[in-house]
């Protein structure tokens, strides 16, 4: 019995150390959140974006509005249809445990900070369509970035060659699902990237 009340114990204190530590990385990552908020324009949306909050996630569930969350854990920013304009902080969410990014539907225009967007090492999946983010795309971008998957740069205003660090990730699901603007059709047979058609 002793053995069994010792164990219990050890498992007990194992989870109460867990939660601590999420809700401590949770309180962090609120103070960086609300840091890339202040970034962005017209954000009445995210008005709920307030602190204190211990947790940002109940499950599957954001305790804030257009966070991600996979099983309690906060691992993604999806702020789309939101009329949202400004600059993207990517030196704010290269301090987040970001997977996915997604702002696509909104009223950004300019350059995206594509030179900063390495710093999101972990990032899988990169949403931008349907604003008006415009220039080119530095040749180097992605690389390094072997975790990315999916890129979706739909109806935005971009110009120029697609960047040849696409062309270096090895996975053809990536190929498969990446998504440009139209100008950019026709330099994807020359790298051997398929395209799909969203224009």
């Amino acid at each position: 019995m002793a053995y069994t009340s010792q164990s219990s114990f050890f498992v007990f204190f194992a989870l109460l150390l867990c939660a601590i530590t999420v809700s401590s990385d949770d309180e962090s990552y609120a103070k960086i959140l609300i840091k890339f908020k202040s970034s962005l324009s017209n954000a009445t949306m995210l008005n709920n974006w307030i602190e204190p909050v211990e947790k940002l996630c109940n499950g599957y569930t954001p305790k804030w509005t257009g966070l991600v969350c996979d099983n309690g854990t906060f691992t993604g920013i999806k702020l789309e249809n939101m009329g949202l304009e400004g600059t993207v902080d990517v030196d704010s969410l290269a301090e987040l445990p970001l997977l996915s990014l997604s702002l696509m539907n909104n009223n950004f225009s300019g350059p995206f900070p594509y030179n900063d967007i390495r710093k999101l090492g972990k990032l899988r999946t990169l949403y931008l369509a349907n604003n008006s983010f415009n220039g080119d795309i530095p040749d180097d971008t992605f690389s390094g970035m072997k975790a990315m998957r999916k890129i979706v740069l739909a109806f935005t205003e971009h110009t120029g060659p697609i960047p040849s660090s696409l062309s270096s990730h090895n996975a053809s699901s990536f190929a498969a699902t990446l998504q440009v603007s139209k100008s950019y059709a026709a330099h994807a047979n020359e790298m051997g990237i398929r395209l799909q058609k969203s224009y």
